[in-house]
């Protein structure tokens, strides 16, 4: 059995958790956070956040690890073809990650807080001459119930 799900895929939209390599005091107190030493290992090599494990730069570009043999997951090819990839998070401390999940194509939908979504819109607007994956995100202001 493979660790990685790489069967063609069939799905239109994927959900997933945008992740810090700081883990939170929630997950680091339930045991459930990597290892102290696969972190500093992620810091070095300047990671910044996660999808699905998968552990990227500030650019949004793939960090190989250790941990990549470890994770019993989707691979991130495969990811790469789903066409709504939505992706969740929010809190300050995981600016730094969200923005690079967009960067680098992890994610092409977002589900955040107000001040994530704004911090984001502005990153839009600063980069709306340079063609990247920020060019389809919108800030709605707020929420909307339908």
């Amino acid at each position: 059995m493979s660790p990685n799900w790489s069967a063609p895929n069939r799905s239109t939209s994927g959900p997933v958790g945008i992740g810090s390599v700081q883990p939170s005091p929630l997950l680091r107190d339930s045991g459930n956070a990597i290892a102290p030493a696969h972190q500093d290992h992620l810091f070095a090599a300047r990671a910044v956040g996660d999808v699905c494990q998968r552990f990227f730069d500030f650019a949004g570009q793939l960090i190989h690890s250790d941990l990549d043999i470890q994770v019993v997951g989707i691979d991130p090819n495969v990811l790469g073809t789903i066409p709504c990839q939505i992706g969740v998070a929010g809190g300050e401390r995981k600016h730094a990650a969200i923005r690079a999940a967009i960067s680098g194509g992890w994610v092409n939908v977002i589900i955040t807080d107000v001040t994530m979504a704004a911090r984001c819109s502005m990153s839009v607007s600063r980069h709306a001459s340079q063609p990247s994956r920020f060019a389809s995100l919108r800030y709605r202001g707020g929420c909307h119930r339908s």
